[in-house]
Parts: structure tokens; sequence; C-alpha cells
């Protein structure tokens, strides 16, 4: 087709760009008069009558916190563990109990002279426990179902097995989250122990705390048995470090500040010490004061 034949285009006049604009306009003033008149409308439905219950009680029950334990919640809520941490672990501590009571149940076989349940030793150090004490096992131990009572020392490499194999189907999630939250429960607990042992010991308070000062208050606590530690840890553990203190719960094991500080109780020393020190400065003063008197009377 010849240039001559073709349609022409209609030039775009300023009117219809004008147009345009104004439409445009009109709708956002359209848009803004729809949200004025929204956040206005007061006669709409409240936050407090569409909460959920669980939801009306949570907020009823931080508006009794104060501003300490606020901020102690909020960060607890913005805590998180990596991934599957916790399910994981939470799973090898299952497998590791399950295994254990495999390698009791095979020594005592072993001991009363039975036949073995075919449980083989994840290390030489394990498979040596199993036979020279076969009652008393202190190593995880890997699978086994070979049905023989022959022992493998090599090192064998375990995989464990994911928490929905372990646990009731559909309640591997549940017993994660309360995991998760327990965990998170101790680890600000063992910060706190940590900062008042800092704090004991002339640190800053607007500083953060250091390693030593986490390693400081978890041997503490664990030295007077105060430390839960973490998920699944025997009782004969915390009754075998119960034991090890010089003191109790009561009183600052060691006898040291730090560790009264740690544990969250009194430190009788230094409150002897505040009130000598107090003692003698009112001591001091009623002095200064006699010595007053007499030169007023001279």
């Amino acid at each position: 087709m010849p240039p001559s034949q073709r349609g022409l285009k209609r030039p775009r006049t300023d009117h219809s760009s004008a147009d345009k604009k104004s439409s445009k306009k009109s709708k956002g003033k359209g848009k803004k008069g729809r949200s004025q008149s929204i956040s206005n409308d007061s006669s709409g439905p409240t936050l407090e009558s569409t909460a959920t219950p669980e939801g009306a009680m949570m907020a009823q029950a931080l508006s009794t916190f104060n501003a300490l334990e606020l901020s102690r919640f909020e960060a607890f809520r913005r805590s998180t563990f990596r991934g599957d941490a916790v399910s994981n672990f939470v799973a090898f501590r299952l497998a590791e109990h399950q295994e254990r009571q495999f390698a009791a149940r095979e020594g005592t076989r072993r001991l009363i002279g039975g036949a073995g349940l075919g449980v083989k030793a994840s290390s030489g150090r394990t498979a040596a426990a199993l036979r020279f004490n076969p009652h008393v096992v202190d190593c995880c131990v890997g699978e086994g179902t070979t049905g023989s009572t022959q022992r493998d020392d090599a090192a064998a490499e375990v995989e464990s097995p994911r928490l929905e194999d372990l646990v009731a189907p559909k309640s591997a999630q549940e017993i994660t989250v309360v995991a998760s939250a327990l965990a998170k429960c101790y680890a600000q607990r063992l910060v706190t122990a940590a900062r008042r042992v800092a704090s004991s010991e002339g640190y800053p308070d607007s500083a953060r705390i250091l390693p030593q000062h986490l390693l400081e208050a978890h041997r503490h606590r664990s030295l007077a048995g105060a430390d839960p530690g973490l998920f699944l840890q025997p009782p004969s553990h915390t009754q075998r470090v119960r034991g090890m203190g010089s003191g109790s719960c009561t009183g600052p094991v060691g006898g040291t500040s730090a560790a009264a500080a740690a544990l969250g109780i009194t430190d009788k020393h230094r409150l002897r010490h505040a009130a000598v020190l107090q003692a003698q400065d009112e001591y001091d003063k009623l002095l200064e004061e006699e010595k007053k008197e007499e030169q007023d009377e001279e």
C-alpha cells in the first residue's frame, strides 16, 4: 500500500492530555476521600470486638507487664533458631535415650550369661565399656540389628532419624514448638545470670557480656544443681553435679560474689562488708560531732 493511501494517525491534542490528568486527579481524590472516611469512621468494628479469645487474654496479660518484662517478652518473641536445629536435636536425644536402654539390656543379658540383642557399639570406647562393665553405659551406641553377640570395635557412622519417625503422627511440630520455647527460656535465664556475674565483677552494664561470663554463670549454676541443662538430661548427671559443689542453693557456692550473682541469691559476704563500712562511717560522723561540741564549749 502506497504511503498516500495509508491512514494518518490523529495528532494528540492538549485537551486529551488535560482530560487524562484531570481524571487521574479525580481518582486520587476519590481514594483519599475514601481512606479518610474509613479512618474517621468510628462506627466500625474495634480491635477489642474482633479479637479472638486467645488474643484478648494475651492483650490482658501484656497490659500487666512492666517495662523490663515487656522488653524481655519482645526479645523472647524475636529470638529464633536456625532451621530444624531444635527438631534434629530432640530427635537425636530421643534416639540416644532409646539406644542407652538397648545397651543397658545388652549389658544385663551378658552379665547373666544370656544371648545378646545384637546392639553394635558406635565407638571402641563404648565397646570396651560394655565388655568390662556391661551394666553401666555412658556413651551413645549406634544401630545394630544383626542379632549377633560379636562386636565391631570400629566406629560406625549413625545417621539420626527424623523426629516425625520417633513420635506420634502429626505431633512433631508441637513438640518442636514446646522445645523451642523451653530452650529460649533457658537461654534467657543463663544470659541474665551472666549479666549479674559481669556486674558483680565491676563490668559496665552498658557493655556486652563476654563468653567468660556465660561460662562462669553456667559453672556456678551447674555446681549448685540449679541449672536444668537442655532436654532429656539424665537425673543421675544432675545428682552427680550437685554433689560436687561446696555449697547449696541457699548459699553461694565457693563463697564468691560471682557465684551468688549467678544463682540470683543474696551475697551475705558483700552485705556484711557494706554493713561494716556503713557502721564505720556513722561512727566517724559521731566522733566529728562530739569534737565540734567540745570545741564549742571551750
